[in-house]
């Protein structure tokens, strides 16, 4: 619900009743099942589906200029989403995995019914859109060179359909609607070694090259990249435990991404702009007995000022002490 303030920074100042609000239920209930079959002793087959039925409904109202109160009716969705996989083991050091299968996301309660009047502008929720759904495709395989370290690389495709997107209807109105599709296809590598008996390093890295395919929304964006969808990421772990002490320092690195498909934004370190990104965190713990272990982190461990949209926190600690009984 909206209210007007007497003073903005102080929530339970309200003038009167709510100027406009909305107010949604959705719940899916789901059923999985799936059987492996060991075709020989290097082939193993999965076979799986994931049945789910989603139920929604909701209202929303506004009262003055440009009034309206709308109750929309219970309404049900369903879908089933297989998945097939295949492993295959040519020797011990190495395991070889494909996999395809599909997937549904339903829309969430603001996407349905959160209209909001702000500013001069309605942005008009839609309490008729459809689910997005998804297929993905996957081979990869895992390296085990050695006892101690492994190697895992995996290539993907994920093909999206019935995508929500704000559709702009004129200068003062926008509306949520099913308007596009998109692909991703996609690399991830990791690695992970213990360096000595009581250190291990961890590294990881994935590409990801999305395009938006069909946008009736905003046809311009077809062929840019998915908002919110980096490009490059890349982390990295030490990892240590020596007697009572055990300790963890990690980096990770995440490329800038655009706020829309218009793919516009060129400014970093501003309110409201995505920056890519360092950030290092630390911890450090000691088992004191038995039952009893302290621990201290330390987020950010650089200060970095970064936004994602809104600043993130800089350096921050947190000292625990756990007990266990």
């Amino acid at each position: 619900k909206v209210y007007t303030l007497t003073d903005w920074r102080n929530e339970d100042s309200t003038a009167g009743s709510a100027t406009e609000g909305a107010h949604g239920k959705s719940s899916t209930s789901s059923a999985f099942l799936q059987d492996e079959i060991t075709l020989s002793d290097t082939f193993t087959v999965y076979f799986g589906g994931r049945y789910d039925r989603w139920e929604t409904e909701g209202d929303n109202f506004k009262i003055g200029t440009g009034a309206y109160e709308n109750t929309f009716k219970k309404r049900t969705d369903s879908a089933f989403s297989p998945k097939l996989s295949l492993v295959y083991l040519p020797s011990d050091e190495v395991t070889l995995r494909g996999s395809v299968g599909k997937s549904f996301r339903a829309p969430d309660n603001y996407e349905l019914y959160g209209t909001l009047y702000c500013c001069g502008k309605y942005y008009q929720s839609s309490p008729d859109l459809k689910p997005e759904t998804a297929t993905t495709y996957e081979i990869g395989g895992e390296w085990r060179p050695t006892f101690d370290t492994k190697t895992v690389l995996s290539l993907y495709q994920t093909t999206l359909k019935d995508m929500i997107y704000t559709k702009s209807i004129d200068a003062t109105h926008t509306e949520k609607a099913n308007a596009g599709e998109a692909q991703v296809r996609g690399i991830e590598l990791s690695m992970s070694s213990n360096l000595t008996s009581w250190l291990n390093i961890d590294m990881a890295y994935s590409y990801i090259k999305s395009k938006i395919l069909k946008n009736d929304a905003d046809p311009s964006t077809v062929g840019n990249q998915m908002a919110q969808t980096p490009m490059h990421m890349w982390s990295g772990a030490l990892a240590s435990k020596y007697g009572n002490w055990s300790g963890l320092i990690e980096t990770k690195y995440s490329d800038k991404v655009y706020s829309s498909e218009s793919n516009t934004e060129k400014t970093e370190g501003v309110f409201g702009s995505y920056d890519s990104y360092w950030m290092t965190n630390a911890k450090v713990d000691y088992q004191i007995n038995k039952g009893v272990k302290a621990s201290l982190s330390v987020n950010n461990l650089t200060d970095e000022k970064i936004y994602q949209y809104y600043v993130l926190p800089g350096r921050n600690v947190t000292a625990e002490l756990v007990l266990t009984f």
